[in-house]
């Protein structure tokens, strides 16, 4: 009971840091996107990049195959707090 709880309070704090970064954006408070380095400083380049290669998240670029890379702010914000791992693949996958 008491692990259920904390579980409870973990996912009502992410959905509530979740909604706060949406609104953030939504009223113009805070970027949309973040460039991969600003995610990469922000998550963990491995993690970003683990992301990316599973397909979890999309990488979008500004204009041509030279321009800056981004990625979508609130895919980032929902999968760092993501606790079902079910998805991600094995070290042995990923090889």
């Amino acid at each position: 009971m008491q692990f259920e709880l904390f579980e409870l309070k973990n996912l009502l704090s992410d959905a509530a840091e979740i909604a706060s970064v949406k609104i953030l954006v939504e009223l113009g408070h805070l970027p949309a996107t973040l460039s991969k380095r600003e995610a990469y400083r922000k998550y963990g380049e491995g993690v970003v990049k683990r992301w990316i290669s599973e397909g979890l998240i999309k990488v979008r670029k500004d204009g041509n195959s030279t321009s800056k890379c981004r990625l979508n702010r609130m895919e980032l914000e929902t999968l760092s707090k993501a606790n079902n791992r079910l998805t991600y693949k094995s070290t042995a996958e990923r090889q």
